[in-house]
């Protein structure tokens, strides 16, 4: 059985020496992707409900 050893000084990598930085349009495709997941969560509803969001008759 491999025992495993633990180096006492051996620090966790901090956010400032991981080598992979956030792009620059980080918030914008965040919000895109957010905005997505809404529409279909909105479109699946609207499909359980029994009705097409896109053929919605306005009085």
């Amino acid at each position: 059985m491999a025992s495993l050893i633990m180096n006492k000084d051996a620090k966790a990598p901090s956010l400032s020496t991981v080598d992979c930085p956030l792009p620059t349009d980080f918030p914008q495709r965040l919000s895109e992707l957010s905005g997505r997941i809404k529409k279909s969560l909105r479109e699946k509803k609207a499909e359980r409900q029994g009705f097409e969001p896109w053929l919605q008759v306005t009085p």
